[in-house]
């Protein structure tokens, strides 16, 4: 089982779809998070675009405008039993899998740009993890780096900084390996701006089942962040 997400800027772009879904074949993907969609009543037939022929369920967050926007696509051979809950910032979707107890609860985030209004975004957060037993799989865009080394050519804010680990632990989260290089956010040309801010946390039940989800490697599942 492989998970797929990426921030697209907006998803009108033709060659966008088309690289989108050479990635999901390449890769065998089973879960596409899109965050900056960038675009209202996105449908069944306009994300297609992006996953291929085979079968395909989806759930949207529209944008405001020309800002923000998520959407999430998944198997429904592999997932069922599907149930969703969103707002603004986040699109929830728990499911049942083959063979694992319990529901898998995959989360597809954008975090606000403010660091304060980010503090009561992970606490609205960690309640809701707090409120649901089974597997949890957050990611996206956290809009927050866990370290100072995470940050270059960038503002260093220590208290945006605890309080994200903070949330973390809170929630019982563990961070999960990625694919691709180590800052996931480049912006400039002279002096460049580098972050981490895209991250893929899981819960420890999340770990313990997968040892029965047959991931295609032992040490991460196989993600590609833009």
């Amino acid at each position: 089982m492989n998970f797929l997400f990426i921030n697209l800027n907006g998803v009108a772009a033709a060659n966008k779809g088309y690289w989108m879904r050479n990635l999901k074949r390449k890769l065998k993907v089973d879960v596409i998070g899109l965050q900056e969609t960038r675009q209202m009543g996105l449908s069944d037939i306009d994300l297609r675009r992006f996953w291929d022929s085979s079968s395909m369920q989806s759930c949207v967050v529209d944008s405001v405008g020309r800002s923000g926007g998520l959407a999430l696509m998944w198997n429904p051979t592999v997932f069922s039993d599907a149930s969703t809950l969103k707002n603004q910032r986040f699109l929830l979707v728990s499911s049942k899998i083959r063979g694992i107890e319990g529901s898998l609860n995959m989360i597809n985030l954008h975090a606000p740009n403010d660091a304060s209004q980010r503090r009561l975004f992970w606490n609205k957060i960690a309640e809701l993890i707090s409120q649901r037993s089974g597997l949890w799989i957050l990611f996206s865009d956290f809009n927050d780096v866990r370290e100072e080394n995470e940050h270059v050519n960038s503002r260093f804010d220590r208290g945006a900084i605890d309080a994200f680990n903070e949330f973390i632990n809170t929630a019982g989260l563990l961070e999960y390996p990625l694919t691709g290089g180590k800052f996931t956010y480049v912006l400039g040309h002279a002096d460049v701006k580098m972050s981490k801010l895209d991250r893929f946390l899981v819960n420890d039940e999340f770990l313990t089942s997968g040892r029965w989800l047959k991931w295609k490697s032992r040490t991460e599942v196989p993600l590609i962040i833009v």
